[in-house]
């Protein structure tokens, strides 16, 4: 299973997401992943969260993956890291708006595995 289409990083859009896990990336007006994240939980949970925080203002759009219960072995938190590293090989640096990498993994540690 791939990414959605880009939705709209809207209030009714974000309501219209979906409730299970998976990632999710946020893009700013030039198309840009400006943030990638997961939830082992709800989606569309995480997405309300940043729709009110001030620092995601300038978002415009938004698509996920659901990562269902029969991927033993890569839970949302696995591709999200993946994501993150892929992007980091390709840009030099974590999308714009991601403060660390992915909880619970050492940045320096994180990044030098797979480079």
């Amino acid at each position: 299973m791939g990414f959605s289409y880009l939705y709209p990083f809207t209030k009714a859009e974000v309501n219209n997401s979906p409730t299970d896990k998976g990632v999710y990336e946020l893009f700013d007006a030039k198309g840009e992943v400006v943030y990638i994240g997961s939830s082992e939980k709800s989606i569309r949970s995480r997405l309300l969260i940043h729709k009110s925080k001030t620092k995601f203002m300038k978002v415009k759009a938004f698509r996920f993956m659901r990562v269902s219960d029969d991927r033993m072995w890569t839970t949302a938190k696995h591709i999200e890291r993946s994501l993150c590293t892929n992007y980091y090989l390709q840009h030099g640096c974590l999308p714009r708006l991601q403060k660390r990498a992915p909880k619970h993994v050492d940045m320096i540690d994180w990044i030098s595995k797979y480079l």
